[in-house]
Order: C-alpha cells, then sequence, then structure tokens
C-alpha cells in the first residue's frame, strides 16, 4: 500500500494523463485533486468562489519548492531576482512530496474549521450579551430579546449540523 492510498486518496487519471505521463488523485476528505506531471510539477486544484461573481472557480496551486535567482536582464540592464520553482523529475518523489502535501493541508483546513468555529462561538456570545443588555437598558422589549437569542440559537445549530 502506497502513502497516497494509505491517505484515502483515490487515482483519478485519464487515459489521455496517462499517456503524458501526469497522474491525477482526489483527496475526498478536503475536495482537492493532487496532480503529479511528468515535468516535474506537482500542483492542487481546489474549487473556491470568485470575489466578484460568486460562482465557483477552479484553482491551481503549485506545491514544488521554490529558491530565488538573480539573472542579468538583457532589456531592464540589470539583475533581477526572481521565484523558481525546483522541478522534482522522480516520479517516487513528487508522490512523496505529494503525500506530506496531503497530510499537510489537511491539518491547515482543520486548523481553519477550529479558528472559524472560535470565531462563531465568539459572536454568537456577543449576541446573547447585546441581547441582554438591550432588554435591561430599555431599549427592546422581553419578547424581542428572546426573539434575537432565539434566532441566534437557530443560526447555531444550522452552523453545527
Amino acid at each position: 500500500m502506497t502513502k497516497l492510498q494509505a491517505l484515502g486518496l483515490t487515482e483519478t487519471t485519464s487515459t489521455i494523463q496517462r499517456k503524458n505521463g501526469t497522474r491525477r488523485f482526489h483527496d475526498p476528505i478536503t475536495g482537492c485533486d493532487y496532480m503529479s506531471y511528468d515535468s516535474g510539477y506537482i500542483r492542487r486544484s481546489y474549487v473556491t468562489t470568485s470575489w466578484m461573481t460568486g460562482k465557483p472557480i477552479r484553482t491551481l496551486y503549485q506545491l514544488n519548492s521554490t529558491r530565488k535567482v538573480n539573472e542579468f536582464n538583457t532589456f531592464y540592464k540589470r539583475n533581477i531576482e526572481f521565484t523558481q520553482r525546483i522541478l522534482i523529475h522522480s516520479e517516487a518523489e513528487r508522490l512523496e512530496r505529494l503525500a506530506k502535501s496531503v497530510a499537510n493541508y489537511r491539518q491547515t483546513q482543520q486548523a481553519e474549521t477550529i479558528r472559524i468555529d472560535a470565531i462563531n462561538k465568539k459572536i454568537n456570545i456577543l449576541v446573547f450579551q447585546d441581547s441582554v443588555n438591550q432588554y435591561l437598558e430599555g431599549n427592546i422589549n422581553y419578547e424581542a430579546a428572546l426573539n434575537e437569542i432565539e434566532e441566534t440559537l437557530k443560526e447555531c445549530r444550522l452552523q453545527n449540523a
């Protein structure tokens, strides 16, 4: 059993990709796809929401290590620093790097979920406190305060479902 199989990834390589030397794996936990290219590149592909249109878009993220390189640019007549990807030509090394990337991304996603849950809990507590304070200050009546608290509880239940 390979590390990718142990992580629960399924290979979804198409016939054309296989001919080109590309291998594709799907992670059902994060919903991401991971690709290993014969050229030495490795990438993560995931769907996110466009901030402009609100529609889903597919994003490719390069997983290769990088290094800074200085090169003389003849057009600007000076040295230019740029970031260069370090290609991994061994398929075994690319798959090893993919396995590490999968584990790391899962941990990152889990930490982000925990952080968002904590923020939501703080917001819900603030809504409760605000409702009680508004009632005690006489700004809203008892029923309105209860309604706000009930609505917040409903939202909490939806978030935890």
